[in-house]
Protein backbone atom coordinates (compact mmCIF):
# COMPACT_ATOMS: atom_id res chain seq x y z
CA UNK A 1 0.00 0.00 0.00
CA UNK A 2 1.34 3.61 -0.89
CA UNK A 3 1.60 5.80 1.98
CA UNK A 4 1.61 9.80 1.40
CA UNK A 5 2.46 12.18 3.74
CA UNK A 6 0.39 15.76 3.37
CA UNK A 7 1.39 18.67 6.17
CA UNK A 8 -2.29 20.28 5.29
CA UNK A 9 -1.15 23.07 2.73
CA UNK A 10 -0.57 20.75 -0.30
CA UNK A 11 -3.03 19.34 -2.86
CA UNK A 12 -2.65 15.85 -3.85
CA UNK A 13 -3.49 14.03 -6.97
CA UNK A 14 -3.11 10.67 -8.21
CA UNK A 15 -3.59 9.94 -11.50
CA UNK A 16 -4.82 6.36 -12.55
CA UNK A 17 -4.63 4.82 -15.63
CA UNK A 18 -7.50 3.16 -17.34
CA UNK A 19 -6.58 0.15 -16.93
CA UNK A 20 -5.67 -0.09 -13.33
CA UNK A 21 -9.27 1.22 -12.55
CA UNK A 22 -11.29 -1.61 -10.77
CA UNK A 23 -15.03 -1.81 -9.16
CA UNK A 24 -13.71 -1.13 -6.11
CA UNK A 25 -10.62 0.96 -4.21
CA UNK A 26 -10.04 0.66 -0.69
CA UNK A 27 -8.78 4.47 1.11
CA UNK A 28 -7.49 4.44 4.12
CA UNK A 29 -7.13 7.93 6.21
CA UNK A 30 -5.84 9.02 9.26
CA UNK A 31 -5.89 12.48 10.24
CA UNK A 32 -4.85 14.70 13.52
CA UNK A 33 -5.53 19.05 13.18
CA UNK A 34 -6.50 21.59 15.76
CA UNK A 35 -8.80 23.06 13.23
CA UNK A 36 -12.52 22.17 13.94
CA UNK A 37 -13.57 22.08 10.70
CA UNK A 38 -12.00 22.06 6.80
CA UNK A 39 -11.71 19.47 3.85
CA UNK A 40 -10.06 15.67 4.22
CA UNK A 41 -10.55 14.00 1.16
CA UNK A 42 -12.36 14.54 -2.32
CA UNK A 43 -12.19 12.59 -5.22
CA UNK A 44 -13.40 13.78 -8.58
CA UNK A 45 -13.87 11.78 -12.54
CA UNK A 46 -13.01 13.95 -16.01
CA UNK A 47 -16.27 12.28 -17.03
CA UNK A 48 -18.59 11.71 -14.53
CA UNK A 49 -19.98 13.76 -11.47
CA UNK A 50 -19.61 11.23 -9.56
CA UNK A 51 -17.78 11.98 -6.60
CA UNK A 52 -16.66 11.42 -3.01
CA UNK A 53 -16.05 13.89 0.07
CA UNK A 54 -14.86 13.71 3.66
CA UNK A 55 -14.74 16.47 5.05
CA UNK A 56 -14.36 17.99 8.85
CA UNK A 57 -17.73 19.69 10.33
CA UNK A 58 -17.39 21.48 14.20
CA UNK A 59 -15.05 18.48 14.79
CA UNK A 60 -16.98 15.81 13.48
CA UNK A 61 -15.58 13.84 10.30
CA UNK A 62 -18.66 13.78 7.70
CA UNK A 63 -18.65 11.94 4.35
CA UNK A 64 -20.56 12.84 1.64
CA UNK A 65 -21.25 10.47 -1.72
CA UNK A 66 -22.75 11.83 -5.15
CA UNK A 67 -23.50 8.69 -7.73
CA UNK A 68 -25.55 8.85 -10.34
CA UNK A 69 -26.91 12.60 -9.67
CA UNK A 70 -27.90 11.46 -5.77
CA UNK A 71 -26.31 12.63 -2.70
CA UNK A 72 -26.04 10.40 0.04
Amino acid sequence: ASILHVNGTQQLTALMPEDSRTQAEEISVRFKTTKPRGLLLATSLENSSDRLQISLEQGIAKARVHIGGHEK
